[in-house]
């Protein structure tokens, strides 16, 4: 009986001994990470430390320490890897903030965020596929408030997130795979355009582009057909003739009604929809708009459509 449990015990030693000389690349992978995912990490980071993995729905997540070239200001990262295929999507790693580009820190300091408290970290996403590749993701702080602020690499405000979730890991700005068509339009109709993200819906597809310097959303219906395109401008680049037209509008809260945001901040000039005809581009006078669905509807005619 000794011998017998003696035996045991040694089994049991060797056992957690080969467990504890695993590589620090497989540690926590628990089984659940693909073969595949394994050999493109560990192509992708040679030498990396502290690797522990989770799955976080279609993707296997690697958390981990490397000194490697894309990191050499920063030594924490997060990598995605679809589990099926090991694709890589994305890593997630800091930098510091004295170490973002000029363009970056210009824009954030010419921005109405620059009184702002701001963390000294950054965050920096990494992505694949059709899309801008690099992304800066700038914490600040005021009376309370926080504010998560995307840039593109040229300075760019592409994206603010108002009190994210301290514990966000970025997996919802892994974007989908858009229908053929759908690049087709965008290489069209916007050759230069860089996608900033890609969000597929039940209702449709809306894409983020930036088009030289401005952020235009495009939406696309469930047949990728094109519907509208929406783009931010500043009141202050507004033409005189659509302020003008926006003024009597103003209601008792300070906003521009239908033509306008709270404040002048900005207004979305819609293509097809508000202000802007989807097919030339040309601004519609006031009231344009409800004349042309009332004949293209005969029920918004008779008072049981929705306005535009």
């Amino acid at each position: 009986m000794m011998n017998w449990m003696r035996n045991l015990l040694v089994a049991a030693a060797a056992f957690l001994a080969a467990g504890c000389e695993r590589s620090d690349g497989e540690r926590g992978s628990g089984g659940e990470v693909s073969p595949q995912v394994l050999a493109a990490f560990a192509e992708r980071y040679p030498g990396a430390q502290n690797v522990s993995w989770s799955m976080k729905g279609d993707y296997a997540v690697a958390d981990f320490y490397w000194t490697g070239t894309r990191a050499a200001l920063s030594t924490n990262c997060s990598a995605w890897f679809g589990n099926a295929d090991g694709r890589w999507t994305m890593t997630e790693t800091e930098i510091r903030f004295e170490a973002l580009p000029q363009a970056v820190r210009e824009a954030f300091a010419a921005s109405e965020y620059a009184s702002w408290r701001v963390d000294d970290r950054v965050d920096v996403l990494y992505r694949a596929g059709d899309v801008e590749p690099e992304i800066y993701v700038i914490e600040v702080e005021q009376g309370g408030r926080e504010m998560d602020l995307y840039y593109s690499p040229d300075g760019v405000l592409v994206k603010c997130v108002a009190d994210a979730d301290p514990d966000c890991d970025y997996g919802d700005f892994i974007p989908a795979e858009p229908a053929a068509s759908i690049g087709e339009y965008i290489r069209t109709h916007y050759p230069s355009a860089r996608v900033i993200d890609v969000d597929a819906e039940s209702e449709g597809t809306e894409v983020e582009i930036l088009d030289g310097g401005v952020k235009r959303e495009l939406f696309f219906d469930r047949g990728a057909a094109w519907q509208y395109t929406k783009t931010g401008v500043r009141r202050a680049d507004l033409p005189e003739s659509v302020t003008a037209a926006c003024r009597p509008a103003r209601s008792r809260d300070g906003c521009l009604g239908r033509f306008g945001v709270c404040r002048g901040a900005r207004l979305s000039a819609r293509r097809r929809g508000s202000v802007r005809d989807g097919l030339r581009g040309d601004l519609l006078p006031p009231g344009a708009r409800v004349a042309q669905r009332r004949r293209e509807d005969p029920d918004y005619a008779r008072g049981r459509g929705v306005a535009p």
